[in-house]
């Protein structure tokens, strides 16, 4: 068997590089994916406390909503945001 020439060799390292940074780039949006939703979750699970506790949502500033919704973020919240992603 014959080696490659340059430019075949050339062409196969351009299609391997390619193809590792679209699967890092794939990888990277999932996991952003993954943050926005467990966030979102986080976010809702706040306002459900609130509004469960007879307050009202405007009374709070927006840093305070999202320091409440940090404060919920949990594995089991994580595992719940992967689930609504999967469906």
């Amino acid at each position: 068997m014959a080696t490659q020439s340059y430019k075949g060799r050339q062409r196969e390292a351009r299609a391997a590089a390619s193809a590792q940074r679209k699967a890092e780039k794939a990888e990277w949006l999932r996991q952003l994916i993954l943050i926005a939703e467990t966030k979102r979750l986080a976010l809702m699970a706040a306002k459900e406390a609130i509004r469960a506790s007879g307050r009202k949502i405007t009374d709070y500033s927006l840093r305070e909503l999202h320091q409440a919704a940090e404060a919920r973020i949990n594995p089991a919240l994580i595992e719940r945001a992967k689930a609504r992603i999967a469906q």
